[in-house]
């Protein structure tokens, strides 16, 4: 166990003007990873088990990457996903123990096993990023709840943390528009704008007839579309 407590106690060299106090094993540092690297397998993605991280994240889940960790591919952003690191079996060291069971993992509807909500995750967002209209997307969606009784679990889960599940997800990046909350998101969407470029290239007094958009917002909204369209 001498090795594993090494791992993860901070270990401090002598304080010198030019050597400052710090910990060996630092998340992501390619010196601390080399420094442990009789202990290590790699590093292993760790993507975040939320609905709304990207598929193309999602699928790396667990993923080992034999290092350094800059070397390791990047998948999404630090918000999707980090590559964390990756201790050797205890057989590998001759220590004849049952291997640690999986834990439970910090998601967006409370700890989960990964492998109960990451299979939910993966068919959800295969569908919810495919090519096919809105409406049929909800409906197919909805559909998740008839393969299994935890989808169906999820589902409720899901319904809870987020209000107006799933069409808000549909909008949610709205949200993003400045003084647009999460009512005029909604209302928004179902006049009929999918996109945040649509809405940013609406003159303002179509805009304007959207339920409580007022020409103040209108103009707030439209102000940057050049900009942010790359016009």
């Amino acid at each position: 166990m001498h090795w594993l407590k090494q791992l993860f106690t901070p270990k401090k060299q002598p304080v010198s003007a030019a050597s400052p106090t710090h910990t060996v094993f630092r998340l992501g540092d390619d010196e601390s990873h080399n420094a442990n690297a009789d202990i290590l397998e790699g590093v292993q993605f760790a993507a975040t088990l939320h609905i709304t991280t990207p598929y193309a994240v999602l699928i790396h889940h667990g993923e080992v990457f034999a290092g350094p960790p800059s070397k390791a591919p990047t998948y999404g952003n630090q918000a999707q996903g980090i590559w964390i690191p990756k201790t050797k079996s205890w057989r590998s060291f001759g220590i004849d123990l049952p291997e640690m069971p999986q834990s439970e993992h910090a998601t967006d509807i409370g700890p989960k096993h990964p492998e109960s909500y990451l299979p939910f995750l993966l068919d959800f967002r295969r569908i919810f990023e495919g090519n096919d209209a809105d409406e049929m997307k909800i409906e197919k969606l909805r559909l998740l709840v008839t393969h299994t009784e935890d989808y169906a679990s999820i589902w409720k889960r899901l319904e809870a943390v987020y209000q107006d599940f799933p069409r808000n997800l549909f909008y949610r990046s709205f949200l993003d528009l400045p003084g647009v909350g999460r009512t005029t998101a909604r209302n928004l969407y179902e006049a009929g704008f999918h996109s945040v470029e649509q809405i940013q290239n609406t003159e303002p007094s179509e805009l304007q007839k959207v339920r409580g958009v007022g020409p103040g917002l209108a103009k707030k909204m439209t102000s940057n579309a050049g900009r942010k369209a790359g016009k």
